[in-house]
């Protein structure tokens, strides 16, 4: 049996090593990423997760919704609009709890202009 010299242990180590470095890298940046999810998902992410069964099918999932938003555009409201809305919205939900199908039926005064 012959015996490996110096330097192939040496790039041997080097190998290993730069593998447990990519590793390392790469995981740090998956939970980065998980991290941001949540952040910007809310219990959305925790619903993603436990609607599709794995995190990973959830993240993936999610991701393609910011990709698909992005291509939208999304103006804010003008204050007075925000607050029409949030009545409407309130109207709504309190109509809903009254009577689910009514409040999903019923036309809203909501206007996109």
């Amino acid at each position: 049996m012959q015996t490996l010299d110096t330097q192939t242990w040496i790039m041997i180590a080097g190998g290993v090593v730069l593998v447990l470095i990519a590793v390392a890298v790469w995981l740090v940046y998956k939970k980065k990423q998980s991290r941001r999810l949540q952040e910007r998902f809310g219990a959305e992410y925790g619903r993603s997760v436990n609607d599709l069964g794995s995190r990973t099918k959830a993240e993936s999932e999610l991701k393609a919704r910011e990709k698909r938003v992005e291509g939208f555009t999304i103006l804010p409201l003008e204050p007075a609009e925000a607050a029409r809305f949030s009545q409407t919205w309130k109207d709504l939900q309190g109509r809903f709890i009254d009577s689910p199908q009514g409040a999903s039926s019923r036309p809203t005064s909501w206007s996109v202009s």
